[in-house]
């Protein structure tokens, strides 16, 4: 197993990576600022690099996912600027 620090944001994240990061999870990084800028403060669920749920509770964004029928979406906070998350 390979451990890896990340650092998103001034925030450093440990992710342990068994074979590969996920496709969403690369999306995340690669879309921070313009994630940040647009829906700082929620919980966005990505499912093949698409948001395809945003919300203001997991909760929320979960019953939105489960209601589509998607398959195991990533499902994420997006910091404000400034503000800081621990990615595991």
């Amino acid at each position: 197993m390979i451990v890896n620090h990340i650092s998103y944001g001034g925030v450093y994240a440990i992710i342990k990576v068994v074979k590969m990061v996920s496709d969403e999870m690369l999306y995340l990084i690669a879309n921070k600022e313009k994630l940040e800028e647009e829906q700082g403060g929620k919980y966005v669920a990505l499912y093949k690099n698409k948001i395809v749920a945003i919300g203001k509770t997991i909760h929320e964004v979960y019953e939105k996912v489960k209601k589509m029928g998607v398959k195991d979406p990533l499902i994420a906070y997006i910091p404000r600027r400034g503000e800081e998350a621990l990615l595991i």
